[in-house]
């Protein structure tokens, strides 16, 4: 199942279909409990319009937090994306081709992530918050040690600065 969180997604959940999502929202809009076993997830990168570049993945998720914290909202609606600056850059056509292959095969059990991959899956979960909450339930929607969200190998090859900045 190909996706992007828009509520139709629920029915391959329940069913535990391998899924690739695409265009999702770090934080609040990545609630790992509610994914089935096998899912692949394609980010949203968040744009600075002040500094005109795409933000780091760190300073992405301590811009969430500040946001989390200050405002109770667990991503950047329109207003909020103004208020700070921001805005969401939907993933390209190759992002997307490469997803739907990419979950092609994972849910033929093909997906073999090479040595560089598997590097960068980790440094992109070492930056990751190790619990997300949703700010109107208090209640934690992401638990890295229940996670086994992959994020798409072809994003984080494409954009692997990201997680070194």
């Amino acid at each position: 199942h190909i996706g992007s969180s828009t509520g139709i997604d629920t029915f391959a959940f329940h069913q535990n279909k391998p899924t690739g999502l695409t265009n999702v929202a770090l934080g609040g809009g990545m609630p790992s409990i509610f994914y089935p076993d096998k899912c692949i997830v394609l980010p949203f990168n968040l744009y600075c319009t002040k500094e005109k570049k795409i933000l780091s993945i760190k300073s992405y998720l301590n811009l969430l937090l500040k946001l989390q914290k200050k405002y109770f909202l667990d991503r950047f609606e329109i207003e909020y994306q103004k208020k700070f600056k921001v805005k969401y850059i939907s993933n390209s056509e190759d992002e997307i081709y490469n997803l739907i292959h990419e979950t092609e095969l994972l849910s033929r059990n093909k997906l073999k992530l090479k040595k560089n991959d598997q590097v960068l899956q980790k440094k992109f979960w070492n930056i990751y918050p190790d619990k997300w909450f949703a700010p109107s339930i208090r209640n934690a929607i992401f638990n890295k040690k229940e996670n086994q969200i992959l994020v798409s190998p072809y994003y984080l090859r494409k954009y692997k600065n990201l997680l070194y900045s």
